[in-house]
C-alpha cells in the first residue's frame, strides 16, 4: 500500500531548527517526527512510504526511502507537492493511496482504524482536538479550522471558525483515497493550472491548502468519511509547539500512544 509524506515545506515557524534540517527530521525526545511516523505506520502493514521533498531533501534521501521532489517548494503548498507523485500513483497497484503531512505523528491504533475503513474518501478526525490545541495555544480559534459533518460525512472543512460551535473536530492531515479518486482529482486539478494563462492565477492555484482541494470534492456534492479518533497524534508546527509538546510528552495521556515502546 502507498504511504505518501508530504515532507517539501521549509518549516519557517520552526527556524532556526530547520535551517539546516527539513522540518519532518525536527527531533522530539531524540528521534525525528519522520521516525516516529514511520515506526507507527509500518508497526501496522507493509506500507510502501513516498516521501515528497522540497527543503533541504537531500537529508531526507539519506534515509533510503523512495523519494521525490517538489522543486517549487519554495513558492508552492502541498497540494502541488502531492500532485508531483501522480505518475507514481498511477504505477501502484493498489485500490487505496494514504497520505500523511509531514510534521504530523499519528498512533498505530489510529492507523489501523483508518485501514478497516472502505468509503472512497477517508480523513482522521479528532474529537478531542481541542486538548491539543489548548496545549499549544492561548486562544484555540487562533489556529483551529472548521470541520462539520452529519450523518453523509463532512460538508465544511478548513474555513475560519467563528466559534466554537463551528469545530466538531479537528482534521489530522492523514487520510486514505480510492486511487483512481485521487488520480481524477489530482488531474482536474492540474488540468485546471494548465489552463489558465496568468501567472498570478497559476501561483495562486499552486498555493492551495489541502483543505482547499478536500473541497474540491466537497463542492461536487460529495461527503468525505470522517474517522473518528480521541487523541493520539500530534502535529509541531511552531518552536512553542515543540516546546510544549517535549514537556508533555511522557506525561499527558493523549500522547500515551505514541510514547517509545
Amino acid at each position: 500500500m502507498l504511504l505518501i509524506f508530504l515532507a517539501a515545506g521549509s518549516g519557517k515557524r520552526l527556524m532556526p531548527l530547520t535551517r539546516s534540517i527539513p522540518k519532518c527530521l525536527v527531533k522530539l525526545h531524540g528521534k525525528s517526527l519522520l521516525e516516529r511516523n514511520l515506526r507507527e505506520w509500518l508497526s501496522v502493514s507493509d506500507f510502501e512510504p513516498l516521501i515528497i521533498a522540497g527543503h533541504k531533501s537531500e537529508e531526507i534521501k539519506k534515509l533510503g526511502f523512495k523519494t521525490l521532489l517538489n522543486k517549487e517548494y519554495e513558492s508552492t503548498n502541498m497540494v502541488w507537492t502531492l500532485a508531483r507523485s501522480l505518475e507514481n500513483i498511477k504505477a501502484n497497484k493498489s485500490d487505496f493511496i494514504y497520505i500523511s503531512y509531514g510534521d504530523v505523528v499519528i498512533s498505530s491504533r489510529n492507523i489501523t482504524a483508518l485501514v478497516k475503513k472502505n468509503e472512497p474518501f477517508n480523513l482522521i478526525i479528532d474529537l478531542q482536538w481541542k486538548k491539543l490545541w489548548q496545549m499549544r495555544m492561548e486562544n484555540v480559534l487562533d489556529d483551529a479550522e472548521t470541520l462539520r459533518f452529519n450523518e453523509k460525512g463532512i460538508y465544511e472543512i478548513g474555513k475560519r471558525p467563528k466559534n466554537l460551535n463551528d469545530i466538531q473536530g479537528q482534521y489530522t492531515g492523514v487520510i486514505k483515497i480510492k486511487k483512481y479518486l485521487l488520480i481524477d482529482l489530482l488531474e482536474e486539478y492540474l488540468n485546471k493550472i494548465n489552463s489558465l494563462k496568468k501567472s498570478k492565477e497559476i501561483n495562486n492555484l499552486k498555493n492551495i491548502f489541502f483543505t482547499d482541494f478536500i473541497n474540491f470534492y466537497i463542492d461536487k456534492g460529495n461527503y468525505p468519511n470522517p474517522v473518528f479518533i480521541n487523541g493520539g497524534w500530534l502535529e509541531i508546527d511552531t518552536l512553542k509547539d515543540l516546546e510544549v509538546i517535549s514537556n508533555e510528552f511522557n506525561k499527558n495521556p493523549i500522547f500515551s500512544d505514541l510514547r517509545d515502546k
